[in-house]
């Protein structure tokens, strides 16, 4: 995956700034497990601010500029750990792309819109973007730096993330309907292969829905949980599991038809769908986290500081429909 430079620096910026004491706090706690203070961040954010000024003077177009490796994203999500119990990732997520935006405006007289520059901290796991039109949508992680590259639930994220982009990139799905069945359908069957998939050992699929949940709603403080049930509960992961049998012809349901299951579908029910994908990755990666031992986050750490000195970066990838997106992985 490609971490944008400028995006990288305005979260940092916010580690280290007193408005965000909390923030603040939690960082540096984390920071002396590894025998780090805060000015490892301060003097990280002014090599990024260097790297910038170097990009800016040899690529005009910010939106085409090499970026960081997972590794800063699993970094910074394993520094931001300790804010899961307490409160929501929410509008410190507002704050890290208004800082962005800020940054980004000092080098363009024209703020740059592409996804691709922008973080979204989802629970407080750090990942990038690739939508247009929605910025909640399945969110790129670094699952690679995470090592879940290789396991059948990160397959299952990964598609899904591509099965939302060519919706987008082709221009699908903008109204319900059966031109874009095909392409429409396959996300509600991959959304459950992939709640199975993170909780093998069950058997029903809205019983991995809420396993997973667990592993979220139980670590993070009440504002989250409110956060999630307004939209994801009982009665929305039963409608998902019926819309699920009924697109794949196995549904005793007669109240929800095929026909009927592909009229509710359209682009934006997809990307909601993409968020509930990306909130169950985050909710893993979560639950991972506290078996993460320090060498591996000291990898990280070196990894990041030995793109940012031999300027190891990241370019942004055309897919087969040539279109710019921030690579998975």
């Amino acid at each position: 995956m490609r971490i944008p430079v400028t995006a990288a620096r305005s979260l940092f910026a916010l580690f280290v700034s007193p408005d965000y004491s909390n923030v603040s706090k939690a960082v540096e706690r984390r920071l002396e497990l590894i025998d780090l203070d805060m000015e490892f961040l301060r003097s990280t954010i002014d090599q990024m601010a260097s790297l910038e000024l170097e990009l800016l003077g040899e690529i005009p177009e910010i939106e085409d500029w090499p970026g960081l490796s997972g590794e800063f994203a699993a970094l910074s999500t394993w520094l931001l750990q300790d804010l899961k119990t307490s409160s929501s990732s929410t509008e410190f997520d507002k704050a890290v792309w208004r800082t962005t935006a800020e940054h980004l405006s000092s080098f363009a007289t024209e703020l740059p819109n592409s996804p691709t520059l922008r973080l979204k901290i989802r629970h407080w796991a750090v990942g990038a973007c690739w939508s247009s039109e929605n910025r909640e949508s399945a969110v790129v992680f670094p699952l690679k730096a995470f090592g879940l590259s290789k396991e059948q639930a990160t397959k299952a994220y990964e598609g899904l993330v591509e099965q939302l982009q060519s919706l987008e990139f082709l221009d699908l799905g903008r109204e319900a309907g059966s031109d874009s069945e095909v392409a429409l359908t396959s996300i509600p069957i991959r959304l459950c292969g992939l709640a199975e998939a993170l909780n093998p050992g069950l058997t029903g699929t809205k019983d991995a829905f809420h396993a997973q949940m667990t592993k979220l709603g139980g670590q993070l403080g009440t504002e989250t949980k409110v956060e999630l049930r307004r939209v994801w509960n009982e009665d929305t992961f039963t409608q998902l599991v019926l819309e699920r049998n009924s697109i794949a012809h196995v549904s005793r349901d007669a109240s929800l038809t095929f026909a009927k299951a592909v009229d509710r579908l359209d682009r934006e029910r997809a990307h909601a769908l993409g968020a509930l994908a990306s909130t169950l990755m985050a909710a893993e990666i979560l639950s991972r986290l506290d078996g993460v031992d320090e060498t591996r986050v000291l990898h990280w750490v070196r990894q990041v500081q030995l793109q940012l000195d031999n300027r190891n970066l990241v370019n942004l990838l055309t897919n087969r429909f040539n279109k710019v997106v921030t690579p998975l992985g």
